[in-house]
């Protein structure tokens, strides 16, 4: 758990997973624009519960349940963005960006310079990355290294730290960093959850 002030001046201990929770139902009040999408974010509350309470709260016009495809989710959430819409696209497990790169590395991000700035692409894709919790090879990957090795149009990348290491100095207050920063900003956004730090 973190420990977490608020604006308010407030101090919280949540958890990894509700500060996600939180910053992204703030935010779909804050902005009717934005919307959720990815496999299981519905009723199901997302295999770590970091949508949980959303679907209940927002509806199914607001937090959209995919199905099993990588491609897809991506696909859809960069022509929602396109289009004016803010979208919080969910990829299951990191390791899964190898099955839609091509709209990470080259489509997402270089859309606002191939229009020369007259198409934004204001969205942003989130991961739990890392093993620990014994869902096998192809769900336990480290690949930050993928996204934040290289940066070829301005993404912002921001890997989270909880779990083990939330409560010292590395960790602490960023839950309450993501919640203020989640989808704002006309560039794609990338934050990275370690997989560790999605326990309960």
């Amino acid at each position: 758990m973190a420990d977490v002030t608020d604006v308010t001046g407030v101090t919280d201990v949540i958890t990894y997973r509700e500060a996600v929770a939180e910053g992204i139902a703030r935010e779909l009040r804050r902005d009717p624009s934005v919307v959720c999408l990815g496999e299981d974010i519905g009723a199901a509350g997302g295999v770590f519960k970091t949508t949980s309470g959303l679907f209940a709260e927002f509806g199914r016009e607001r937090v959209w349940d995919t199905p099993i495809s990588e491609q897809a989710i991506l696909g859809v959430a960069m022509g929602a963005a396109m289009t004016g819409m803010r979208p919080v696209a969910e990829i299951m497990f990191s390791d899964f960006f190898a099955c839609c790169w091509d709209y990470l590395a080259n489509e997402i991000p270089k859309m606002r310079y191939m229009t020369g700035g007259q198409v934004t692409v204001p969205l942003v894709v989130r991961t739990a990355n890392g093993g620990g919790l014994g869902f096998g090879a192809q769900h336990s990957q480290a690949v930050e290294n993928w996204t934040l090795g290289r940066d070829p149009a301005g993404h912002r990348r921001e890997p989270g730290r909880a779990g083990r290491h939330g409560a010292d100095g590395a960790g602490r207050g960023r839950p309450a960093r993501y919640r203020r920063r989640l989808g704002r900003g006309d560039r794609p956004a990338l934050p990275g959850a370690a997989g560790h730090g999605m326990r309960a």
